[in-house]
């Protein structure tokens, strides 16, 4: 074949790579608006494409075995066309109709609709791999070679995509123009595929004819095949990286305050490390003597190398004066901005993830030089092999998600990965190594695993340290949406600090929190007659202990996606002995939900006299989702006559956003109340004695609030294009 046209489909599988990506993380994020951005939502939708891309592999390589290259690039082209379309359609479909119309229907339907949708995309992207994978060649040697090389230009692609796209485009452009890059990208694939048709087509060369001496190669190999079952054991490999992909995003997203950019560089990272162990497995290929040897060998390193990791990361975090700037920032409130903090998310990124994602690329090298040694049958067993793979990726998802993260944590998680590696290897030392030395080397993996497991930390110890609270007091509460903890006697006022993942959110005692106790109490004093009250967000309470000093006040649902924080403030009123905090947890009048507050509102009917959104960073992932237009409009349509909205306010687009949702807006530069009625800025109402015990001028309060016009030169935030999380 002609060394040319073999570089241009290598560039093109680069760029599939970018675009599949894309689609992934912008359709995810689409998603949602309709399922809620709670763990369960996000589990569901990552499950439904993950299904898509293994039944598009299987699919592919049934195929591909069948096919001549000319009939493999038609199919090409016709796939890259089909998943163009789908991108440009998503767009409408899944913000347009599915959210808009359907999005209020049950949550069988809604995932039952976008299934649908997302299963002929996704097919298509997963069969790419396997139908192209012989194209252009007869040799067994060569179809391999190939293989690695889509393989490892497609996932660096992805590298690229994953990070690239989302500092350029949404910043500038937002969510719909980067599908429509990706769509753009797709049509490139399109006409640079019939150009290499055309060209093909007309040349002198045999198209798909399998030389007799590489089907003697095949029959030789077959008899050295061992009789290992390689598709259960790709599969629990994928088991195990898919898993620890989501210990890595957790344990650095917690350390590093991520913000909505944290996603986006892990996973970059992430898919970059897999590219470069492809990479050197190919050029390393010559020198790989013993396969299947090589990937158990590869496995174990994997998971030792990570229970590594995180016993020296803990024990230098303790013991280490040089690291000492490090637990600074990991006990810190707030994230830092400066280029320190570039340096930490490289290094510690790179720390945890570069290396075992580097062993994993090379592990889909030793993978297929072990068991896939037939020609006539490569695509098929290629396609079956990514198909277990991503299947148990997907059924690791699930089963992280819900059962490992939820009962056991992290620390846990991690010993639960090495009890999997433990069972691969007595498998292997009992099923596969047939002479003294690989069962020496399996006797040692075994033994360095369970030295490692014994020394592991438990999970509220390694939490301690990774949070910078080694030496101090500190609660954790971890399960399957979030790590919570308190810290406290956190400053030299002996405040006691509520962190979620990593970011520090409130405060307690409650009346030094002015902040909170401001958005909770200023509307309610405000409202007329404030009998029923939505607020999303719980934090450690304290807007939910403000708004519920009204007598007036017959109903507050509180709706929080992190259901441990809930858990969390109630283990802490008991430790404290807290009357105020307690006191929560007494008000019948008070219902918590622990789910989506925006999918809460969005499913019901129900309407407030105020709806509140308690105090979320603009940068943080998802605040897009309350801090845009559209959720203005949401929770305006959801206000009895003469109801109150009420935020934080802390950028110029959300208060301009705000100022052209609602006709009456109000600010005091911090919180923003809106209403499609004229506020009454009452300073002769009535205020009862719980009011009056708060630590506020509520006189001054009111006398401070300004009128917000809305004007239409002036940017705001959209739920495509979230302008200040994307900052």
């Amino acid at each position: 074949m002609n060394i040319n046209l073999k570089n241009v489909i290598l560039f093109l599988f680069f760029i599939s790579g970018i675009s599949a990506i894309v689609y992934q993380v912008v359709w995810q994020r689409y998603l949602t608006f309709s399922f809620g951005s709670d763990t369960l939502s996000t589990t569901i939708i990552v499950s439904i494409f993950m299904l898509g891309l293994g039944l598009g592999s299987y699919l592919g390589g049934k195929i591909s075995d069948s096919l001549d290259d000319l009939k493999r690039l038609r199919l090409y082209i016709g796939i890259e066309i089909l998943i163009a379309i789908f991108g440009v359609l998503s767009n409408y479909f899944l913000y347009d109709v599915l959210y808009q119309r359907f999005s209020t229907e049950s949550l069988a339907i809604t995932v039952l609709t976008s299934f649908v949708f997302l299963l002929p995309p996704t097919v298509a992207m997963g069969s790419t791999l396997p139908l192209l994978s012989k194209l252009f060649e007869t040799s067994l040697k060569k179809v391999k070679i190939n293989t690695y090389f889509l393989y490892a230009l497609n996932t660096l692609g992805a590298a690229f995509g994953a990070f690239i796209p989302f500092f350029i485009i949404v910043p500038r452009l937002g969510f719909d123009a980067l599908i429509y890059f990706a769509a753009f990208l797709n049509l490139v694939c399109v006409l640079v595929t019939i150009v290499i048709y055309n060209v093909h087509k007309n040349s002198n060369s045999s198209i798909g004819i399998v030389a007799k001496a590489d089907y003697e190669e095949e029959i030789v190999s077959r008899a050295t095949t061992t009789s290992l079952n390689w598709y259960l054991l790709f599969g629990v490999s994928g088991f195990i990286a898919l898993s620890l992909e989501m210990v890595w995003f957790r344990t650095l997203h917690i350390m590093l305050k991520g913000n909505s950019f944290t996603f986006a560089i892990l996973l970059s990272i992430y898919i970059g490390g897999i590219a470069i162990g492809s990479m050197i497995g190919i050029l390393y290929l010559s020198k790989i003597k013993n396969p299947t040897q090589l990937f158990f060998r590869l496995q174990s390193l994997i998971v030792l190398y990570t229970l590594f990791s995180y016993i020296i990361l803990f024990y230098g975090l303790k013991n280490a004066g040089f690291l000492e700037l490090v637990n600074r920032y990991l006990y810190s409130y707030e994230k830092d901005s400066s280029y320190r903090m570039v340096l930490l998310t490289v290094g510690l990124s790179t720390f945890f993830v570069a290396l075992p994602t580097i062993l994993m690329g090379i592990s889909f090298v030793s993978l297929q030089e072990a068991s896939n040694k037939s020609i006539a049958h490569f695509g098929k067993r290629l396609g079956t092999l990514l198909f277990f793979n991503i299947g148990f990726s997907s059924i690791s998802v699930l089963i992280t998600t819900f059962i490992l993260f939820e009962y056991l944590g992290t620390s846990l998680t991690l010993l639960f990965l090495t009890l999997l590696l433990i069972i691969l290897i007595v498998y292997k030392l009992i099923y596969i190594d047939a002479i003294a030395k690989y069962k020496i080397e399996s006797s040692v993996f075994i033994a360095l695993t369970l030295v490692f497991a014994l020394i592991f930390p438990n999970n509220q110890n390694l939490w301690k340290v990774f949070q910078g609270s080694h030496g101090r007091e500190i609660l954790v509460r971890e399960d399957k949406s979030s790590v919570s903890t308190i810290k406290l006697n956190f400053d030299n006022f002996g405040r006691d600090i509520v962190f979620l993942n990593g970011l520090g959110e409130s405060y307690f005692p409650y009346h030094e929190d002015i902040g909170h106790l401001q958005l909770g109490y200023l509307p309610v004093i405000l409202h007329p007659n404030p009998e029923k009250i939505a607020i999303v967000g719980f934090g450690s309470g304290g807007t939910l202990y403000a708004a519920s000093q009204s007598e007036k006040t017959k109903q507050i649902d509180c709706f929080e996606i992190s259901s441990n924080q809930y858990e969390l403030v109630s283990m802490y009123a008991a430790m404290t002995d807290d009357e105020t905090v307690k006191g929560l947890f007494k008000d019948s009048r008070i219902k918590m939900h622990i789910r989506d507050g925006r999918k809460a509102m969005l499913s019901s009917q129900e309407k407030y006299d105020v709806i509140e959104a308690d105090a979320l960073r603009p940068n943080s992932p998802y605040s897009g989702n309350i801090y845009s237009v559209e959720y203005f409009e949401l929770i305006k349509s959801r206000l009895n006559l003469g109801g109150f909205a009420v935020s934080w306010a802390p950028t110029d687009r959300i208060a301009n956003g705000f100022a052209k949702v609602f006709p009456y807006t109000y600010t005091d530069g911090f919180i923003i109340i809106g209403s499609k009625s004229e506020i009454q800025l009452n300073l002769n109402a009535e205020i009862n004695e719980q009011f009056k015990a708060l630590p506020i001028d509520w006189k001054k309060s009111i006398s401070e609030l300004k009128r917000v016009n809305y004007f239409p030169e002036q940017e705001v935030n959209h739920d495509l294009f979230p302008k200040d999380e994307f900052n």
